[in-house]
């Protein structure tokens, strides 16, 4: 308005719509879009509008609520209305003199709304009143899909992956299913269900298991996904998720024998910066993985780096204590693990696997690299699995269920797993093992993700789950 001074308080930065403002008594509207400052009027028309912290208005999809803070004004008096829905009024409660709300719960859908409007008076007869236009669609989870068309409207799932197609997203079904027509494609389609973007992609072997181990483990720590190669050829379903979750560094795990010089070119033209993560063997390239990502960890978890059942679950674990995984050999302790293990310092040492697996000699190498050695174990790599989740994820709300029959899925799970605080069970195509079933109906999880389509895990375990 004409002669009020501003004071400008905030800058606006809701990514899908703009606000609207203006005064009751015919001032002129402000439209606030993206970028621009919201003011504050010390005197005049538009009397106490305030913004506190970024928080003037906010739609809650789940309870169907709609919140605000009054800073200014004590006890205001409030009224929302439904655009487009003259009837649909609510006066808002005020709590504390403060905060308030107006519940919609039962008679509205906000999720619908192509919008609301506000009014916020000060009943202490000063006359000023506020009015705050918000135009819907709204999208309350921020993923970019406005929620009339969201198919899972409180988390942010911008790839919409829904695996089992029952129209509900994976990231809010309780029940979905993660698969690809082969490893890459299962691989790029966990990455696609659990994030959004990523800084970080790392890229691993999808046809052996010690250097996506270690990978896993890091990436779920670094908050970003794994995704699998072929040796000589970057796989379409996994160019096609990096170019989507457009990260800044790709890190590739292994050597030259293991990934080849020409799939790092290809991906030196999906990211600004391509960094290969390499020793002279397996338990090397775990030492360097290590060595990068976990200057000074309190603990490290020790996995077979032969075979891979009881190293599957191993990840998810490690990321709950931000622990990296190094790799040794049944009956000794590879001297670049020792090394790593000197250098690291751990306060405790975690032996993922019985001693048919790793043996009691490599735990008596282990014992005075640290003050604390445990050993996570079964009767088989189901208990293992099992026993492993019991000990570092108290009731998570989230699930994975992978083959114990291979690795690949396992392992992307794996990071996944990190980043959503899920822990992998293993599963068998046609059943589910007694240790993992037994410890699904203690933990009754919110949602259980299947990662691998049908040849890997059949539908009647499916259903079954």
């Amino acid at each position: 308005g004409t002669g009020v001074d501003y004071d400008p308080i905030g800058t606006l930065t809701d990514s899908s719509g703009h606000f609207s403002v203006e005064a009751i008594d015919g001032g002129t509207p402000i439209d606030l879009r993206p970028g621009f400052q919201i003011v504050v009027a010390s005197q005049g028309a538009f009397g106490t509008l305030v913004v506190s912290d970024m928080r003037m208005i906010w739609v809650d999809a789940e309870s169907d609520t709609v919140s605000g803070y009054a800073v200014d004004v004590v006890n205001p008096t409030v009224f929302v209305s439904i655009k487009g829905h003259p009837g649909l009024t609510k006066q808002a409660t005020v709590y504390g003199g403060r905060d308030w709300d107006a519940r919609f719960v039962g008679v509205y859908d906000l999720t619908e709304s192509d919008g609301i409007s506000v009014i916020e008076s000060d009943p202490n007869g000063s006359g000023n009143a506020t009015r705050i236009d918000i135009d819907g669609p709204f999208d309350v989870d921020l993923d970019g899909v406005v929620d009339p068309v969201d198919n899972c409207r409180t988390v942010g799932n911008s790839s919409q992956y829904d695996g089992d197609g029952d129209g509900i997203g994976a990231r809010c079904d309780r029940l979905d299913r993660i698969w690809g027509a082969n490893r890459y494609g299962t691989s790029a389609a966990v990455s696609s269900m659990a994030f959004d973007a990523a800084q970080e992609v790392f890229v691993a072997l999808g046809t052996n298991f010690p250097d996506a181990l270690v990978a896993s483990a890091a990436a779920g720590y670094q908050s970003a996904p794994v995704l699998l190669t072929k040796p000589d050829v970057l796989p379409s379903e996994t160019a096609a998720e990096i170019s989507r979750l457009a990260p800044s560094t790709i890190y590739l795990v292994g050597g030259t024998a293991a990934i080849s010089a020409s799939v790092e070119q290809q991906l030196q033209s999906l990211a600004p910066a391509v960094i290969r993560l390499a020793g002279a063997n397996r338990y090397e390239t775990a030492a360097t993985v290590a060595d990068t990502f976990f200057p000074s960890p309190a603990g490290v978890f020790v996995a077979l780096g032969t075979n891979f059942p009881d190293a599957l679950v191993a990840a998810p674990a490690a990321r709950t204590r931000n622990a990296p995984v190094l790799l040794t050999a049944h009956d000794h302790l590879p001297q670049a693990t020792i090394d790593e293990l000197k250098a690291l310092h751990p306060y405790s040492i975690h032996i993922i696997g019985g001693t048919a697996a790793i043996s009691d000699a490599v735990a008596q190498e282990l014992a005075p690299l640290c003050q604390d050695l445990d050993r996570y174990a079964g009767a088989n790599r189901y208990e293992t699995a099992a026993n492993v989740a019991r000990a570092f994820f108290a009731y998570p709300n989230n699930v994975f269920l992978a083959s114990g029959q291979n690795f690949p899925d396992a392992l992307v799970a794996g990071a996944a797993g990190g980043y959503l605080a899920a822990p992998v069970l293993l599963i068998e195509k046609d059943s589910i093992p007694a240790p993992t079933g037994y410890r699904l109906s203690t933990w009754l999880p919110l949602h259980r993700w299947v990662v691998g389509g049908t040849a890997v895990i059949g539908n009647g375990v499916f259903a079954a789950l």
